[in-house]
């Protein structure tokens, strides 16, 4: 017996070892469980079943524990879920998800209102048709051929752009009573349900009258859209206006305060997009409703993001101003004024063309308008277009600079401003002018800062009977009078001629330099020289005819600049 025993246990431990191991069965693991779980789009089964089921679970937990309950984290992996079944790249950028989610709660209002085929009817496996048309409906659910989803079968981006028209056109008929199970008044819970609490205890405040529906809305979703609309508008209008005025008193006073003012249009930018967070996660707009107002705010905030790029601009620009080397060289000044703003001006255009398209506007159409309107500016700023050219010879040949006081065009005064399309003066009387660069690039400038010194000459007339004696006794006292005078330069020495004799008159001519050319001194030296030339004359018995001539080295008595 022990014999036969023995001779069996290799046998037993051959048949122990031949066994395969037993293995515990994982875990059963749901999208709840793993929200990073895709779902599977492998055929057009999987995607019509799976979808219904996921939306489904959705709204039961949200019915459940009440949608404002649901956490945003859930919330958004429930969406993307949703969103994942679904061919969307027909929808507008800017609202794909808001539109996206009620293209998939549209869908299930269809779904569950027509008869479906058994899951083990529907096409299936390796073998699925690349395009399955659920029977009885235009509702096609088409496998990828490209993108991010190749491969995979979703709802087709015109079952998706439909669905909403499809739901209105079904939408009186009876939910079906076998096969999926349903979720009766989907579109009504998700159209009239706040997404939040505090939205959610408000509404429940409310009369029942506040949950009807006017125009695709609830009431309550109305009011709310005319209370976020007007006063988002009015709080951005007072920001825009309060950083206007701040950035203009600042300008001249403190650097650093006014860069601080690009706090204000900032804020700007904010608001529109605080409406956006509003309009789409509070209220939870739907259809055209959506679509409009959410390119409107859209619209605002790309207006805001163009004023915010152009403060950037105009505080860089002021920052770099500031540096002394710019304040000492007006010329490099200059040409930094006018590159920061031409290269503001392309960042701007840079932020419309690419906000542009984010608001669902073709580049092409974008590029075409801009074009069109381009030359249509071009053709009616001719003049302007002059100007800036104008501007760039004035920088570039710098006839004046900031500060300095010409005569041009008949005007006699300080510049203040060299801009873009003008130049600002500030006349000697008290009042502003304001030139064209492209006229001043063209005509005579006579820049009186400029000058070394200023030049005298004055012709005296006297009786054609005075002794000759008198005129050298008359000539010599000039020429003592004004030997090495106050302000006279080393190279030009004073002139005195006795120079003509006309049919009344004998003439003199009295020339003489001064420098530098600092005015009150100029003219408190020429008082002393008159009351000597009349104390001469006076003591030689010479009598002064009229008219004499006095003329300065830019032809008129200028005011001073000093």
């Amino acid at each position: 017996m022990k014999t036969r025993l023995l001779f069996l246990v290799p046998f037993l431990c051959l048949w122990v070892f031949a066994q395969e191991p037993s293995v515990p069965p994982e875990p059963q693991t749901s999208f709840l469980d793993n929200p990073l779980l895709p779902p599977d789009t492998s055929n057009p089964s999987a995607t019509l079943f799976g979808f219904l089921e996921d939306i489904n679970r959705a709204y039961e937990l949200s019915t459940e524990q009440g949608r404002h309950n649901i956490s945003a984290e859930l919330g958004r992996a429930f969406q993307r879920r949703l969103l994942r079944y679904m061919d969307t790249t027909e929808l507008p950028e800017h609202i794909r998800e808001q539109a996206g989610l009620e293209a998939a709660i549209s869908l299930k209002e269809i779904l569950d209102r027509i008869p479906l085929p058994d899951p083990s009817e529907a096409p299936g496996g390796e073998d699925a048709p690349d395009r399955w048309k659920i029977p009885g409906t235009d509702l096609v659910i088409r496998k990828q051929t490209e993108g991010l989803y190749q491969d995979e079968y979703l709802f087709s981006a015109r079952t998706v752009q439909e669905a909403a028209p499809y739901f209105e056109t079904i939408q009186h008929m009876p939910y079906r009573t076998t096969g999926p199970q349903t979720s009766p008044g989907i579109m009504h819970w998700y159209k009239s349900t706040p997404a939040h609490p505090w939205m959610a205890a408000v509404v429940s405040s409310l009369p029942g009258f506040f949950r009807n529906e006017v125009a695709g809305q609830t009431i309550w979703q109305w009011v709310g859209l005319v209370v976020i609309l007007v006063g988002g508008a009015l709080l951005m209008h007072l920001v825009i206006r309060l950083g206007r005025m701040r950035a203009k008193a600042f300008l001249h006073v403190k650097i650093s305060r006014y860069v601080l003012t690009l706090l204000f249009p900032i804020a700007a930018v904010l608001i529109p997009l605080g409406i956006k967070i509003l309009l789409r996660r509070v209220l939870v707009l739907s259809g055209e409703v959506l679509v409009v107002t959410d390119f409107i705010v859209g619209l605002l905030l790309l207006i805001a993001v163009m004023r915010l790029v152009w403060a950037i601009g105009t505080r860089i620009q002021a920052v770099v101003l500031t540096h002394p080397r710019f304040q000492q060289d007006i010329l490099d000044a200059q040409i930094i004024r006018l590159v920061g703003r031409v290269a503001t001006v392309l960042a701007v255009i840079l932020v419309f063309l690419e906000g542009g398209k984010r608001l669902g506007i073709p580049l092409s159409t974008l590029v075409a308008g801009a074009g069109i309107s381009g030359f249509a500016v071009a053709m009616a700023a001719q003049d302007s277009l002059k100007n800036i050219l104008g501007s760039v010879m004035l920088i570039l040949d710098k006839p004046f600079e900031v500060g300095d006081r010409i005569l041009a065009k008949g005007f006699d005064g300080i510049v203040k401003e060299i801009g873009l399309r003008s130049t600002k003066l500030e006349l000697l009387t008290g009042h502003g002018a304001t030139l064209p660069n492209e006229e001043l690039a063209r005509t005579e400038i006579e820049n009186i800062s400029r000058r070394p010194f200023i030049r005298r000459i004055l012709d005296l007339r006297i009786p054609l009977d005075t002794p000759t004696q008198n005129v050298e006794n008359a000539i010599k006292g000039i020429e003592d009078l004004l030997e090495n005078h106050e302000g006279m330069p080393p190279d030009f020495p004073p002139r005195v001629y006795y120079f003509d004799i006309v049919e009344d008159a004998k003439l003199f001519r009295i020339i003489y330099w001064y420098e530098p050319p600092a005015y009150w001194d100029y003219l408190a030296f020429n008082q002393r020289i008159n009351l000597g030339i009349n104390r001469l004359f006076e003591a030689e018995g010479i009598t002064m005819l009229t008219p004499t001539r006095v003329t300065t080295e830019n032809g008129a008595d200028p005011l001073p600049v000093d």
